[in-house]
């Protein structure tokens, strides 16, 4: 089962921005806008591999336990991404991707 999330996400600032703001504004102010950016993780929950699918080219993936501890970080070149996760032990992640401008964050469940 694929997961989609509604993410607010963040500039190279921390900044979270909606599109919205990004046209109208040089230097954006906070808000979220439930309609403005939207990856999928799949399947969720999952008991080993997981992929990553977002619209425009993630560069980086990390994963942090639900302490904020990083688990995984790697380099990336694609709109894809797939991790195994079997070897983790269960709980709740986080999973953050990167993009030239964004970066947002999801959670998956490793059963």
């Amino acid at each position: 089962k694929a997961q989609d999330y509604n993410s607010s996400r963040s500039n190279k600032r921390g900044i979270n921005v909606s599109e919205e703001e990004e046209e109208e504004e040089e230097e954006p102010i906070g808000g979220i806008d439930e309609n403005d950016v939207s990856f999928s993780i799949y399947p969720n929950p999952t008991n080993s591999l997981i992929k990553v699918i977002y619209s425009e080219k993630i560069e980086e993936i990390e994963i942090r336990d639900v302490t904020g501890k990083l688990i995984l970080k790697q380099k990336n070149n694609s709109t894809q991404f797939e991790a195994d996760l079997s070897h983790f032990e269960n709980g709740v992640y986080f999973i953050s991707i990167s993009t030239s401008e964004n970066q947002l964050i999801g959670k998956v469940i490793k059963e």
